[in-house]
């Protein structure tokens, strides 16, 4: 058997990445469309969507030989923070795909049930889709999903990369696979709950601190908040040489109480990706409170890009991911 290697350039690369995300962006929209009505309507829908694809993909091979930047890549690159290049047609049509997203992202009669597990099936569905998305980290529990991490490098300009992993225990599965796929990235992990192992486990690349995050700092204990310990490091959002690329977060129920606050006071500002797992909503006012914090998510700009459900615990709580996005919509 021969075998055959060969390396894309780096516009090959934008331009199969673009194209992707167009042709499975259109897709999804067709699909979608056809659960709605009748032949006609199929074919009314889906003759524009055709067209949009067609001039889609002819902008994208056009823009992957071109620089990527605000002037060659319009909206997608402004208000994706750099991280996307992609026609005008395509944008568009995220947009599109998001707008009717919206509209099922929600179940009200949910609230009714009493198992969780159904709560999470009919509510807050992906509204986003990264052509070139890779689980990263352990097979099975403990993996995340991050968002084209291709991307990342494109998108610093000049700046420094740099991840946050809290809640990490005693694996660092995460951490090692992030730093392969990202070498120059600089990343901390925070935990409070494994005293001096948790220095132990970590490779050399990755700078362990032993806090626990909460909504702000509780003194006379290992609770810090999130932009504290940004401001501690020099990564606190004013500071435009560094950029928080990832954000991933398992701090076992906690995050109801601490997003909140992060999202209000601007901790998040500056974070591209937020990689979470969030706990069946068991707190007063059962539901109330998972529905506020995704409100809360999509006000701010955050889309969803992946869900999974931890099946290990019934389903009653769901690895999800987020984007940073400053679009108008």
């Amino acid at each position: 058997m021969v075998r055959l290697k060969y390396q894309m350039t780096p516009n090959g690369r934008r331009a199969l990445t673009a194209a992707a995300a167009a042709i499975a962006a259109a897709l999804l929209f067709v699909a979608w469309s056809r659960t709605q009505g009748d032949n006609g309507g199929f074919a009314a829908v889906t003759a524009p969507v055709a067209s949009m694809m067609s001039s889609s993909l002819q902008g994208q091979a056009t823009a992957a030989a071109t620089p990527r930047d605000a002037a060659h890549c319009g909206e997608s690159w402004t208000e994706s923070g750099g991280f996307f290049c992609e026609s005008p047609a395509a944008w568009a049509l995220r947009k599109n795909i998001y707008a009717l997203q919206a509209k099922q992202q929600t179940i009200p009669a949910s609230d009714k049930s009493d198992d969780v597990g159904t709560w999470w099936q009919s509510n807050y569905e992906p509204n986003f889709s990264c052509a070139f998305e890779q689980r990263l980290g352990n097979a099975g529990d403990g993996g995340k999903w991050v968002c084209d991490p291709t991307s990342i490098s494109s998108a610093l300009a000049g700046r420094e990369c740099v991840i946050y992993s809290v809640g990490s225990g005693r694996r660092v599965g995460f951490e090692k696979a992030l730093h392969q796929e990202l070498p120059d990235c600089k990343v901390f992990t925070f935990d409070h709950t494994v005293g001096d192992a948790g220095a132990q486990v970590v490779p050399s690349y990755v700078t362990f601190l032993p806090y626990g995050m909460a909504a702000e700092d509780q003194p006379g204990t290992p609770l810090r908040g999130l932009g504290s310990i940004r401001k501690e490091l020099g990564h606190e959002p004013s500071n435009r040489r560094v950029s928080l690329e990832i954000l991933k977060v398992d701090i076992e129920g906690a995050e109801y109480e601490a997003l909140l606050p992060w999202l209000r006071n601007g901790d998040m500002d500056g974070v591209r990706q937020l990689l979470i797992e969030i706990h069946g909503p068991y707190r007063s006012g059962k539901y109330d409170k998972a529905r506020e914090l995704f409100d809360a998510l999509e006000e701010a700009g955050w889309v969803i890009t992946h869900k999974e459900p931890n099946l290990i615990k019934a389903g009653t709580l769901v690895e999800y991911a987020f984007l940073k996005l400053d679009w108008k919509l």
